[in-house]
């Protein structure tokens, strides 16, 4: 056990001799590491603070700059504003000249107002009595199809002497008529009670004509030959021909008439050329022997060559009709009561129908169509006439007889055959609706002409620029007018009661007037001021001129404190772009407002000389900041307070409808790039979307976004980042229209 002890106590030993350097080396050792580490550390702050102090010095050279170009930026505002302002003081007889002479020229144009609305009204009445006279004129036109069907017959003065030479037979021809008809199709024009009928027809005439003996029978012809070796006995020869006509014609009519509730006649000539023709003939012969020695006829005896009852077969030929001009008449109703469709019924009315069939008309009527020329052809007897010879069986020398159709028989060639029908017509027309004009509307009646003028209650002679403040008891409303070169004022003002009061630089406040405007005033209202005794108090003046040619602008004026907090004056500039008003000398924020011109933000900095105002034409390219358009933090959600701004930009599109525009978002530079970007898109996008909520076509605007890539003051501070924090929009085109601009 002891050996034991002495072994273990012997190994404790050599590891101590042998690990006890390494210890001492490593306790050595650790306070050297901890120093240089902390020196390292100490260094690398050291580097860290030199970077930030550098960056701070950065950032304050660029602040600096900033503020230094900001600062020059204002300087050249003010050069600018103060050289406006010598400008205006040279210019300020000048134009005070050029305002009165202006003024002298508009208040002859207000004077003469009266007279040229009354001569416009009389031209407009006049033009309306026209209207009113065509309008009631009852002028339609209308186009139609038509059908007729009756009794149609060609009717003839045919018939051959009696005595006709041997071999031939006389006869007379005997029209018993068949059935005809026609279509047409044509324009109708009916101008209060009158008709007018035209068109083109084409009608068919079918027509039975029977041949008889002018003498002996009213139903065939009987004619008795001798026979020569037997004086005592003769033939009697019994003929019957029917000859069927068939004529086709194209007619051109020409009928006048009238129209009374649902009753109409016509009338008028019909001209037409036959186009077609046709006759078939049929005839029967019967033959008898008689002898006065003979109680008895010999009827059917074929010994003695005796025929009865010969049926002489039936023959067709075309025939030709010339030129045909007859006499048309027609008188019946219109069927509309009975045929239109009913109106329909909506909540217990009855409304009108619109469509194509409420214009279809139906009329039923008699007609009457006969021609006054013959319609006989020459042409019908060019073959010749081709007769059936009708002989006795044997008999060496027959009877020939004509039987072909009486039409082409040489002694019908100069006879008369007039076509005849007579029915019943149906037509159907289409109405053409009547154009409604409408009636030139009256021009509103100029309000009552106030004349007013302004004199020193001392001298008597006219104040210039002195301000009429008129306000109407009625409506609640000021207006503010200033006095010309000639110390007047003409305006045309609404008919209410007045209470009326003047104010100038140098003089005293007048007594309020109360004045009734009813109608143009005949004597001027004179109104004495009287100057006052302490120094002159300066009160805001200025010229409203475009930037590009100087020409005066009577635009829209609403002046707030430097603040922006209540506004102090609200009225528009002269004719001559003169703008006068009732403020002292200070500082003032301006938004100015012309038709065709960019709305204007300035600030007025006055003290006793005329400023001078300048717009800027609205043209492509030019960009507006909204103002007062405000969204929750962070969103694209539109705030109530920015209905203003929005409601003013729809009534500019809206007035303006070729203008397009592109809306753009920005933002400051809080937050990450693409944070902004999405903000700045969507702000633009909520923008467009509202507009398109009240109407504006989504076609004519577009949006995008632009993060805090166009910023336009410093994002340092709260109010760089407040004026960086924007939405505006670009007018991209104008469609080659003049623009308005929305005014109040």
């Amino acid at each position: 056990m002891k050996n034991k002890t002495k072994i273990l106590t012997i190994c404790l030993l050599i590891f101590s001799v042998l690990f006890s350097p390494i210890a001492i080396a490593n306790v050595s050792a650790s306070p050297a590491q901890t120093q240089a580490e902390k020196q390292k550390a100490q260094r690398q702050k050291e580097a860290e603070k030199k970077r930030k102090a550098a960056e701070k010095q950065k950032a304050q050279r660029q602040k600096e700059q900033a503020k230094r170009q900001q600062e020059k930026a204002k300087a050249d505002a003010q050069r600018k504003k103060e050289q406006a302002r010598a400008e205006s003081a040279s210019q300020t007889n000048k134009q005070q000249a050029k305002t009165a002479a202006a003024t002298d020229s508009r208040n002859a144009s207000i004077i003469d107002a009266t007279d040229a609305y009354e001569r416009r009204v009389a031209e407009i009445e006049a033009q309306n009595k026209k209207i009113i006279e065509r309008s009631r004129r009852d002028l339609t036109h209308a186009i139609g199809v038509w059908g007729m069907m009756g009794y149609s017959a060609m009717f003839q003065n045919i018939k051959e002497n009696a005595e006709a030479a041997p071999g031939n037979i006389g006869f007379t021809a005997k029209t018993l008529g068949g059935f005809g008809g026609g279509v047409g199709l044509g324009y109708q024009l009916k101008y209060n009670n009158f008709l007018f009928n035209t068109g083109f027809e084409f009608e068919m005439y079918n027509s039975n004509t029977k041949i008889y003996s002018p003498s002996e029978s009213d139903d065939m012809l009987v004619r008795y030959y001798p026979v020569a070796e037997y004086p005592t006995m003769s033939y009697k020869y019994e003929f019957e021909m029917r000859d069927k006509w068939q004529g086709g014609f194209v007619q051109l009519p020409v009928l006048f008439g009238g129209e009374w509730d649902r009753w109409y006649f016509l009338v008028g000539p019909k001209v037409g050329i036959g186009v077609m023709g046709k006759s078939q003939v049929s005839s029967v012969l019967s033959t008898s022997v008689h002898d006065i020695e003979l109680p008895d006829i010999m009827i059917d005896m074929p010994g003695h060559n005796v025929v009865t009852a010969l049926d002489m077969g039936e023959k067709q030929q075309s025939l030709s009709y010339s030129f045909n001009l007859g006499l048309a008449a027609e008188a019946g109703l219109y069927l509309d009561e009975w045929l239109q469709p009913k109106p329909k019924k909506t909540k217990g009315a009855h409304k009108q129908n619109d469509n194509f069939f409420s214009h279809i008309r139906y009329r039923l009527s008699i007609y009457a169509d006969y021609g006054l020329l013959s319609v006989q052809s020459k042409n019908n007897l060019a073959s010749g006439a081709i007769d059936i010879p009708a002989v006795l069986p044997g008999n060496p020398d027959p009877l020939v007889f004509p039987v072909t159709s009486a039409l082409s028989t040489t002694y019908a060639a100069d006879k008369r055959v007039n076509p005849f029908l007579v029915g019943v017509k149906l037509a159907i027309f289409y109405q053409f609706p009547k154009k409604q004009e409408k009636l030139i509307p009256i021009p509103a009646q100029p309000m009552p002409l106030f004349r007013a003028k302004v004199v020193d209650e001392e001298t008597g002679e006219p104040v210039q620029g002195a301000m009429l403040s008129l306000y109407n008891v009625q409506k609640d409303k000021y207006s503010n007018k200033a006095t010309s070169k000639e110390g007047v004022v003409l305006q045309r003002m609404p008919k209410a009661e007045y209470a009326i009061s003047v104010k100038r630089a140098g003089y005293e406040p007048s007594d309020t007037i109360s004045y009734l405007l009813s109608k143009d005033m005949s004597d001027t209202l004179y109104i004495s001021i009287k100057a006052e005794e302490i120094p002159t108090i300066y009160y805001l003046t200025a010229f409203v001129k475009d930037a590009e040619t100087m020409s005066p602008l009577a635009a829209r004026v609403s002046i707030t404190d430097d603040i922006g907090s209540a506004q102090l004056y609200d009225g528009e500039a002269t004719e001559d772009g003169l703008l006068v008003t009732d403020l002292t000398a200070g500082t003032y924020n301006a938004h100015l407002t012309y038709p065709g011109y960019m709305p204007s933000d300035e600030v007025l900095a006055f003290e006793q000389d005329t400023l001078t105002i300048l717009m800027q034409r609205i043209r492509e390219g030019k960009k507006v900041v909204l103002h007062n358009l405000f969204f929750a933090t962070n969103k694209t959600q539109i705030l109530p307070e920015s209905e203003a701004a929005l409601e003013e930009l729809a009534g500019f599109l809206t007035d303006n409808p070729t203008v397009e525009i592109r809306i753009t978002g920005h933002t400051d530079a809080v937050g990450s790039d693409a944070a902004n970007q999405r903000l700045s898109e969507g702000r633009a996008k909520a923008v467009r979307e509202d507009l398109i909520m009240r109407g504006v076509n989504a076609e004519r605007i577009t949006s995008e976004g632009k993060g805090e890539s166009e910023p336009i003051a410093d994002n340092e501070t709260e109010e760089g980042r407040a004026l960086n924090r924007r939405v505006e929009f670009t007018i991209t085109a104008t469609g080659g229209e003049d623009i308005k601009q929305v005014t109040e």
